[in-house]
């Protein structure tokens, strides 16, 4: 009967240490181990899948037992082992040999089949010079059967070899990992994985797009056993495999058509949105894929907008310019912002069962942009907000019985909320708010502190109260239309960097405190007599509405109270921001 040819991944499987690639490390320190002649009783092999584990204890077994591994010692530059020659080799590459068991642990679990294998631990090898048990997938050990294993693996008889080979060493007791001598596996780099498949490509006649094997090795993090499954997939797709075939046959979008997608997004186009993503077939689509290549694709936007070029962006290569063109348009933060509502929202698009529908809803969220503006909003703590119905129903009445003498008084004096120092370049950009079409930009402009921009470093300057994400994506953004305002102030200048400044709640109090201090003096003239007196409560706690219990002896009774140090008069500070009025030295009785 004619044999059936076996798989790209079982006839590629390397059949010397030489041939097993990204594993440099730890086929050297295997290979060392073999040359002194220095064996461990039990080892551990973890690492990614696909990566080399199963096959190195196999070739560490045939190593072990070939019948040139004295001349190897003596030799090692023109003697190799496993020499694939020799008796022992050949009756391991057909599994065949008697001294190498494998056993599959996912199947073989309990404590019967660890009790078998120690039986049969204790007969001496009939071939070679070793016994090699290689105990596939460790981790699915009970543990009662890894508690039989302890005794045996702690003292192995001397012609005895176990290795233990996991993609989940976390799963495997502490107890037998402090028995064991470890190997990691890590994922081979991308680099080589390429070039090891051009090869495969090479050797076996396969008409393959240069651009379809980056695709291929995006897609396997580093397993070369995934890597060439996927290979040969592709190849039976069409006799010459391109890009736009593999991207069919594996569900995914193409990237000109993921960079559109991404574009209409952050233009925050909705009905473009929902148009463009029917002309797709949006719903045809694997959801993780697209959801996969949209992070790759904003982080790369990330790396581009900072001049970075890596070999990961290398599937981009094709369309760099118009990513550049797109991450020169928009700001980091922005693009950092939609990163993170692709981790917020991660675990909920995993769980759910229609993934296609949840996508497309946070992709209209995304264009909408409605997330930079929840991010800008600052949230007071739940402790801040323990204010019972009988403490606000004094503080409103307070408010209301002197309201109306507050505003008499406040009509005779003129103050500004926030003083601010008018600069040359405020006075001039303020006059000009009507050249600009924005009117969101002009709003913003307004909301704008201490405004001033600096000619010789070509820095604008500006602050604003409380967090402000959403500002500095619009300004950023905008830059376009602030230059030419920006180069009739200072002609000389061709470009310019944005600088903002954080205003903390205390500073604006601060600021406050000063410019109301004329007001404060008129109303400190009010009769305190037609102000309610507070009520009484136990435990010395705050009294109601704004009068502050304070036991310093420097400030006078009746005083108005400098609340500007947050960190001092924190619940004070929070009654002043959502009710207007003053705090003020009060008797305690």
């Amino acid at each position: 009967m004619q044999n059936l040819e076996l798989n790209l991944a079982r006839k590629l499987r390397p059949k010397t240490f030489n041939d097993v690639i990204g594993q440099e490390l730890s086929v050297r320190i295997l290979k060392n181990g073999l040359y002194l002649n220095k064996f461990f009783p039990v080892y551990i092999f973890s690492g990614n899948r696909g990566c080399g584990k199963t096959t190195s204890a196999r070739l560490l077994a045939a190593a072990v037992n070939c019948e040139n591994l004295k001349n190897f010692q003596q030799n090692p530059k023109e003697q190799d082992v496993p020499c694939g020659k020799c008796s022992s080799c050949n009756l391991m590459l057909g599994l065949n040999h008697p001294d190498f068991i494998e056993i599959d642990a996912a199947s073989h679990t309990g404590v019967d089949n660890v009790r078998q294998i120690l039986e049969s631990a204790t007969y001496l090898p009939l071939l070679g010079n070793k016994k090699i048990y290689l105990i596939d997938e460790a981790h699915m050990l009970s543990k009662a059967a890894f508690n039989a294993f302890l005794k045996i693996l702690e003292e192995p008889p001397v012609s005895v070899i176990f290795v233990l080979a996991t993609t989940e060493i976390y799963k495997i007791p502490e107890t037998v990992r402090s028995r064991a001598f470890q190997l990691f596996f890590n994922g081979v780099n991308s680099s080589s994985l390429s070039d090891y498949l051009k090869i495969v490509c090479k050797d076996e006649a396969i008409v393959i797009e240069e651009e379809v094997i980056d695709l291929i090795v995006s897609q396997t993090d580093g397993s070369v056993r995934d890597a060439i499954n996927l290979l040969e997939r592709v190849r039976l797709s069409s006799s010459s495999v391109t890009l736009e075939d593999a991207l069919k046959l594996l569900g995914k979008i193409g990237y000109e058509e993921l960079i559109d997608l991404f574009e209409i997004v952050l233009n925050g186009d909705e009905r473009e949105l929902i148009v463009y993503l029917d002309k797709i077939s949006f719903e045809n689509l694997a959801p993780q894929s697209v959801w996969d290549m949209l992070i790759v694709l904003c982080r790369s936007l990330v790396w581009i907008k900072f001049g970075i070029s890596s070999k990961s962006l290398k599937v981009f290569d094709k369309y760099s310019a118009k990513l550049k063109k797109i991450a020169e348009s928009k700001s980091v933060h922005l693009l950092n912002e939609i990163l993170q509502q692709f981790w917020l929202q991660e675990e909920i698009f995993a769980k759910t069962s229609n993934k296609s529908i949840f996508l497309e809803s946070f992709l209209l969220q995304l264009c909408m942009q409605d997330f930079a503006k929840n991010l800008s909003s600052k949230k007071i703590p739940s402790s801040y907000n323990s204010f019972d119905e009988k403490k606000n129903s004094f503080s409103q009445n307070l408010v209301k019985e002197n309201k109306e003498e507050i505003k008499a008084v406040a009509k005779e004096v003129k103050v500004d909320a926030l003083p601010e120092n008018k600069t040359e370049f405020h006075s001039f950009i303020t006059e000009k708010l009507s050249e600009i079409s924005d009117l969101l930009l002009v709003s913003i402009l307004r909301q704008a502190k201490d405004l001033d921009f600096d000619k010789e470093k070509g820095v604008l300057k500006m602050a604003f109260l409380g967090q402000t994400s959403f500002f500095k994506n619009k300004l950023e953004e905008s830059k376009s239309l602030l230059l030419p305002l920006i180069k009739q102030f200072s002609p000389q200048t061709n470009d310019f960097i944005f600088s903002f400044l954080e205003l903390k709640a205390s500073e604006v109090e601060k600021k406050k405190s000063e410019n109301l201090e004329p007001l404060n003096k008129k109303i400190e003239n009010i009769q305190r007599n037609d102000i309610p007196q507070k009520p009484k409560y136990d435990n010395q706690k705050y009294s109601q509405g704004y009068k502050v219990f304070n036991k310093s002896k420097n400030i006078e009774v009746g005083k108005v109270v400098d609340i500007s140090d947050e960190s001092k008069w924190p619940k004070s500070n929070l009654l002043v921001k959502f009710f207007s009025g003053r705090i003020e030295k009060r008797q305690s009785n």
